[in-house]
């Protein structure tokens, strides 16, 4: 059975300055076959809020096209993936709403791969091996990113074994991976499994500890695994 815990927080600086919170995540599974994403709006961008939360619900539509195929590549879904968002924004200019984004896509026809275009992290963790998504980092203040000039080169792509059970995925917006040693996303993720994901209302518990965590970016979690 897969199970998924996630939640986005809102930074200080956006509450200081009555901004929305510019984070959004999504995830779907349906029996074999899942979908996470986070996205990361540019804070300079002033409808990026909308640009990220738009790519969630494209990366979504576009996989339900994808998945359905069995021909498809990674390459294929993010063509759909950016097509998708560019005419859900409808009026709305891709520049003023850019976004990085991150996606995790297993399916029925044994195919699983991370997709990554901008900053986050993705980590997937089986027994206590760590294996970090290698992603194309760029000078401070420069990124790449849904509406920002980019081609499909920027996007870097791994295929991936199925998920198995006892396995784990950890993806975070940069709000949080700036923050973490990569030496302690084992335990991180073992205590999110073992400690929060029991808690009575675990997406409170988890967004009361992100609150605490602190921070003037936002925050975004998305943890899926499958039990052993």
């Amino acid at each position: 059975m897969v199970h998924c815990l996630a939640t986005s927080v809102i930074g200080s600086a956006h509450v200081e300055t009555g901004m929305p919170c510019q984070d959004a995540w999504l995830f779907q599974a349906d029996d074999d076959a899942m979908i996470g994403v986070v996205c990361d709006g540019l804070g300079s961008k002033k409808s990026s809020h909308l640009g990220s939360t738009t790519a969630c619900t494209a990366a979504l539509e576009a996989w339900k096209v994808w998945k359905d195929s069995s021909v498809g590549t990674p390459e294929d879904f993010i063509r759909l993936l950016e097509v998708t968002w560019r005419l859900m924004l409808r009026d709305t200019p891709p520049v003023d709403s850019a976004t990085t984004c991150v996606v995790f896509i297993q399916d029925h026809h044994q195919r699983c791969f991370v997709a990554q275009l901008g900053d986050g992290m993705f980590i997937k963790r089986q027994d206590e091996d760590i294996y970090l998504h290698p992603y194309q980092q760029h000078d401070f203040g420069f990124t790449k990113g849904l509406g920002l000039p980019h081609t499909l080169n920027d996007w870097t792509i791994h295929q991936l074994p199925l998920l198995k059970e006892g396995e784990s995925i950890l993806m975070l917006s940069d709000g949080l991976s700036e923050d973490l040693e990569i030496e302690s996303m084992s335990s991180l993720i073992q205590y999110l499994i073992d400690d929060v994901a029991h808690d009575f209302n675990p997406e409170k518990r988890l967004t009361t500890e992100l609150d605490d965590w602190g921070g003037h970016d936002d925050k975004t979690l998305l943890l899926i695994w499958r039990e052993a």
